[in-house]
């Protein structure tokens, strides 16, 4: 019996662990891009790669976050 308490108890530990990292992870992957308000507000720029006049990519990124704390 002390077997599957013993058993039942490190799965319950490891599907917690499993959970607060993915939590981590889900909250630094929906925290690092920008959403639709950061543009609106100002937070950030729209960088545009040209090759021969012609636009090729584009990337919208944070300008300096460090600024952009300050000013709140």
């Amino acid at each position: 019996m002390y077997k599957i308490i013993l058993f039942f108890s490190g799965v319950l530990i490891g599907f917690l662990t499993c959970t607060i990292i993915a939590s981590c992870l889900e909250y630094v992957y929906y925290t690092s891009k920008p959403s639709a308000m950061d543009v609106y507000q100002g937070k950030t720029t729209l960088e545009i790669t040209y090759i021969d006049s012609v636009a090729i990519d584009s990337v919208v990124v944070f300008k300096n976050k460090e600024k952009l704390q300050n000013d709140y």
